[in-house]
Parts: C-alpha cells; structure tokens; sequence
C-alpha cells in the first residue's frame, strides 16, 4: 500500500507546476511542494476539483510531515476507504475565510464535515484539537490555509458543530432554585460568588429569572430576567434577557440551552450555541467530584472546552 501511494505522489509532484500565479487555493499547495500526500487524497476523493470552485474557504492543510505522525494502521485505513478518506478531508474544511486574528477569537470551528473542531490557546500556540498550528494565513485568491502539524482525525465521539440538547426537560419541574456551581468566566459575572438562578413560571410559557450573586465584600446583586422557551418539543432551549423594558419582548436576549440534566433534575449543565458561556448548575451549592466528572464528559462531547471552567467562589 504503502508503495503505491509514494507512486501516486511522484507522479503527483512531477505534474504540479513549479511556478505560476498562486490564484486557487489548490494552486498553492502545489506549488509549495510539501504537501504532495494531501493533494493526492484531495484528487483520489475529487475534492480538489470542488476546492478550485470554492470561494471565501478555510483549509487547515497537514504537510507531508505532518502525515507520518499517524500510524501506518490510520493512514492505510483511510487509503482504503474513499469514503471515510473524504470525510477527514472535509473535516480539514471550513465554508468561512477564518484569517488567523479572528481564530484566536474563536471556541471553535464548524466544519464541511459537521464536525466541530475545539480550539485551545496554550501560551502563544493554537491547537486545533491535539494539532499545533504551524503557519499561517497563506492567502489564495478563493481562501486561506493555515498548516498544522498533524492531520485532524474525527471519531464516532467529535462534537458536532451544532450542540444537542436533552430530548426533554419538564419545565415545571425545573422551576425553583439553581446554585451554580462551575462557569465558564465571563464579564458580566466578575467577582461573584455564591450565585444562584430563581426560575418561576408565568403565564404564556414565560420564566421570571432571579439571579443572585455575592461579592467578597459581602454586596449582594440581584439581576431580573425574563426568559422564554423557544422550542416546545423538548423545552431545553430558551432564550433570557435582563434588559430593562426591553426583556419582554426579549430584546437582546441571550440563547440557554440545556444539554445535561439529572434524571430527579438535581443537577443540570446549560450552555450557549456559540460555547462562549457554560454553567453547572445543581440544586444544592456543591456537586461530588464524580458527578463534576460526568458533567464535564457531557460539556466535552458538545465541544466545549472544559478546561476553562472556574468552581464559583463562596464567599462565607
């Protein structure tokens, strides 16, 4: 097997031009020379015929190098099956022209696969999953590659780029008093401990939200909301706003949706489609270490990066 691919890609390499106009995106691969083992894969699956018709894309593209660090087991499988060699590819694929600024930005990136890749800043690097970007914005008149150090493998367990929520919540039942217990840091909770969320159920389908947050000094901040269901089937997605006047009719509202919930709803996890905000929420202030475990494996099946969490303070 092996032996045929080098074939492939000797042939491959005395075909690309060595010169020209960088214009398509595939044109630039080819030229820089060191990605002969993608270009092969792309051609094998007629990617990159549709790559060239393509405009404003993103492609994380690993160099020849970068394939040698998977297993001859990996390689050889994908080699051997066109469809799942298609699939990674198009998990290499983005349909957004995400230059390098704006994906320091970024959670994560949604991809032609339909899965969702988790980015995590580590001091100066960017890992895109457990690959390092190496170089990046290399401009092509139809979009821009960024080179990583090894190819990016999706399984039966990558997040998919939409989050799923839990397929039913009894909203009554989930009405009451909800101590959070972990966050994802964010600026409108800076400096609060002790916060807890008070849901009560108004007519309409609508939700009086209480929260409550202490500072270390001992203030003690009262936010009201009001929030609303937005899908009735399962009841796990609302939206919430705090705006004065403007929350009923729910301007500027934030999207809540709950992904995890305990079966006698003694804890929940609840987080936003763009991952931006994640809490865990439960019914008494402190959750056990195994239970924080579990909430945070259901955190990272939807792609949410679990290492930013902070345990809210208490405050005593």
């Amino acid at each position: 097997m092996k032996k045929n691919l080098l074939s492939l890609i000797m042939l491959f390499s005395m075909s690309c031009s060595l010169a020209g106009h960088k214009s398509n995106l595939i044109d630039l691969l080819a030229d820089r020379g060191d990605f002969k083992t993608l270009l092969v894969a792309l051609e094998t699956t007629g990617l990159d015929k549709k790559i060239r018709e393509e405009k404003g894309i993103t492609f994380f593209a690993p160099t020849d190098e970068a394939f040698s660090n998977i297993s001859d087991e990996v390689l050889s499988d994908l080699l051997n099956d066109e469809r799942k060699l298609k699939s990674v590819l198009l998990y290499h694929l983005s349909n957004s022209k995400l230059k390098a600024d704006k994906l320091v930005t970024l959670n994560g990136i949604k991809t032609r696969a339909n899965k969702y890749i988790v980015l995590r800043k580590v001091e100066d690097d960017l890992f895109l999953n457990d690959s390092k970007l190496v170089e990046k914005n290399l401009a092509a008149k139809n979009g821009i590659v960024h080179v990583i150090d090894k190819p990016l493998i999706p399984n039966k367990n990558t997040p998919a780029n939409e989050i799923e929520t839990v397929p039913y919540v009894d909203i009554k039942k989930y009405m009451g008093l909800w101590y959070e217990v972990y966050r994802f840091p964010n600026e409108f909770e800076t400096g609060c401990g002790n916060v807890t969320a008070k849901y009560t159920l108004k007519k309409r389908g609508r939700v009086r939200v209480i929260n409550t947050c202490v500072k270390e000094n001992g203030d003690v901040n009262e936010g009201k909301g009001t929030a609303k269901v937005t899908n009735t089937e399962t009841n796990a997605s609302l939206k919430v706003s705090f705006v004065p006047i403007l929350q009923y009719w729910l301007l500027f509202a934030g999207d809540y949706n709950i992904i995890g919930l305990g079966e006698n709803y003694e804890y929940a996890v609840v987080g936003s489609k763009d991952r931006n905000y994640l809490w865990f929420l439960a019914r008494k202030p402190e959750l056990d270490d195994a239970t924080v475990a579990y909430l945070k494996s259901i955190a990272i099946s939807q792609g949410y990066d679990v290492k930013k969490l902070i345990k809210t303070p208490d405050f005593k």
